[in-house]
């Protein structure tokens, strides 16, 4: 596991595992939705439904990275 310290002092691990990041964001925001009188969704809706996906997943992600920080930080 690698880390990169950032010009503020903060440390990032570079190496996190990403892999299911997005299907828990899936499974939290639900299905993605039927187009009009229930036929396929249009590209405009697919697109929204991936970008709204991935900030779920950016989200899932920076909480498990904090998370991580916490179980890791020794009380003085």
């Amino acid at each position: 596991m690698s880390v990169e310290r950032f010009a503020d002092g903060i440390e990032v691990e570079a190496m996190r595992d990403e892999r299911l990041s997005s299907h828990v964001a899936e499974s939290r925001i639900g299905p993605m939705p039927r187009g009009r009188s229930g036929g396929p969704p249009s590209r405009t809706q697919r697109d929204r439904y991936r970008e709204r996906v991935d900030r779920e997943a950016a989200a899932i992600i920076l909480q498990d990275e904090l998370d991580a920080r916490r179980t890791r930080v020794t009380p003085e």
